[in-house]
């Protein structure tokens, strides 16, 4: 049995000329980046590190990612005020386009509070998407996300400095 299927949308001159263009624009700049990527790999010390000679051990250098990575900036009152606006903002709207989360169960958290034997709360989430973390902080009522602290995977999220700062 045929089916008619829409037409396919075909490409018009124009337009395949203008990607052609654009193609061949980026080709011409990748030729014009390999030669001083290539000079530059050329280069020795003091661009490179330098040659170590016979007999010198060189220490090993300590690592600054993963499980090493420096976390004290973000515990800082700048890092803390950004945090909340950024929470407050663009990852609450966030979370409600893509989420819509409904909290329930927060009359158990005032016993928590109130009662002065428990030291402190674990809030895990199902570790289902990437949006876990801001749906948790999201969701935490406030005065528990004033102390939130997240944990996160040191492997994956600090494994790059990039990451780890925005991490």
């Amino acid at each position: 049995m045929a089916r008619d299927y829409p037409k396919q949308k075909t490409r018009s001159d124009m337009s395949r000329r203008v990607l052609q263009r654009a193609a061949g624009l980026a080709e011409g700049l990748e030729g014009l980046a390999a030669k001083p990527v290539k000079m530059w790999r050329t280069k020795g010390f003091p661009y490179r590190a330098p040659s170590v000679p016979r007999g010198v051990v060189v220490p090993a250098r300590e690592s600054t990612l993963g499980a090493d990575f420096d976390t004290d900036f973000a515990r800082g009152p700048g890092a803390r005020f950004v945090r909340r606006l950024l929470v407050a903002g663009p990852v609450t709207a966030m979370v409600q386009f893509l989420a819509r989360p409904k909290v329930e169960g927060v009359d158990r958290l005032t016993d928590l509070a109130n009662n002065d034997a428990i030291g402190g709360v674990i809030f895990a989430p199902n570790h289902h998407s990437h949006l876990d973390t801001p749906l948790m902080v999201t969701a935490v009522p406030k005065p528990w996300r004033d102390r939130l602290v997240v944990a996160a995977a040191a492997d994956y999220f600090f494994d790059k400095r990039v990451k780890g700062t925005l991490a």
